[in-house]
């Protein structure tokens, strides 16, 4: 009798479920640490998250646009912290 449920996750059918939001912002913010912002492309990303350059683009307008996402505003928000903290007392910022 079919109640409506799979029985098991690897009987499901169709096509996989998408790739969210809080996943491409993750995989790009871990390329962005490991390689830097200007180093990393769109298609590195898509292609690290096993989509395409097209659905990157309905989550996110830009590769800048990744950063001011609200993970993105933190981890930068986190970096400025860290900088700060660590910074010497006489040092300048930049």
């Amino acid at each position: 009798m079919l109640t409506g449920k799979a029985v098991d996750a690897g009987s499901r059918r169709g096509r996989p479920p998408g790739t969210s939001r809080r996943e491409l912002e993750l995989i790009a913010l871990r390329l962005f640490t490991g390689q830097g912002f200007d180093n990393t492309t769109i298609e590195q990303i898509a292609a690290e998250a096993g989509v395409s350059r097209r659905t990157f683009f309905r989550y996110f307008g830009s590769k800048a646009s990744v950063l001011w996402s609200e993970l993105g505003f933190l981890a930068l928000f986190a970096l400025v912290v860290f900088l700060l903290a660590t910074r010497k007392l006489n040092q300048k910022l930049v």
